[in-house]
This record gives C-alpha cells, structure tokens and sequence, in this order.
C-alpha cells in the first residue's frame, strides 16, 4: 500500500526471474470493498474497516493438506508523516487455519497478504469470541502455569 499525493508520477521498480507470474493492481481507497461484518475471498486483497475495535476471525480452507494466512492492517496516515508499522491481525499456519485477533477502531485497511485458499474474515464485538484452544503436542508444554 502506497501514499499517492498526485504531484508526482507514482512509479514502481519491478525485479523478478521469467519463470515468477506477478500482477499490480492500483486502485484508489475509495475503489476497496469495504469489510463490514464479514467478507470470503481467495488469494491476496485490500479491504477497508470502518466500523468500531472488535475481533477479527480469520478461516481459511487451504487448497492442499496444510496452508497458511497472512492478514495485516494499516491505519492510514497525513501525508509526509512516516506510516506506522502494520498491525499483525492473523498469522497462522497448520491443516485448518484459524485465528481470532483485537480488530483496532476504523478507518483501517486490512489486507490479506498471503491466503493459500479460500479466506473468510469475520468481526464480532469484543469479548463475544470464545478463546483459542492450546496448541497440541510439543507447544502445549509452554502453556502450562
């Protein structure tokens, strides 16, 4: 995600070998699909938040036996003043994907960086979502008190 104030040409440095396939796509913020309560999709996309901090669920089928999802949000920021770092909103990995993560206040883009699947992004109110189970085998040694 980029800052385009129109006073210069946006301009993009591209660097891979013949045989990676790559696709940019720019469009304005007023042109993302807003996310709402809930929003299914596949692969990598840009979805605006508007609405109020709650949870963010993530799901994902992976298309083979293991897969992983990437979401990550960005507040949005004045132009000329460095962007904070991305807030981390799922990172998860394993057979069955899923994670429930705090969803800060909007505006906030929330981009689905990497989903091998088919994603679904769901927001409840704070508190509403159960918490997650511990992790088996050998991680669920360090869970213990």
């Amino acid at each position: 995600m980029m800052w385009c104030d129109n006073l210069y040409p946006l301009r993009f440095r591209v660097g891979c070998d013949d045989r990676d396939e790559w696709t940019i796509v720019i469009r304005p913020v007023s042109a993302v699909r807003e996310l709402g309560q809930a929003a299914t999709g596949r692969g990598s996309e840009v979805l605006l938040h508007t609405g109020a901090a709650g949870e963010l669920v993530s799901r994902l089928r992976p298309t083979e036996a293991t897969g992983s999802i990437r979401v990550k949000g960005h507040k949005p920021h004045r132009p000329g003043a460095p962007a904070a770092y991305p807030v981390a909103l799922a990172s998860e990995y394993g057979r069955d994907p899923r994670a429930a993560r705090k969803l800060p206040e909007g505006p906030l883009l929330v981009a689905v960086v990497q989903a091998t699947g088919d994603w679904s992004l769901e927001v409840h109110p704070p508190g509403t979502v159960p918490p997650q189970q511990k992790r088996p085998g050998f991680w669920r040694r360090f869970g213990r008190s």
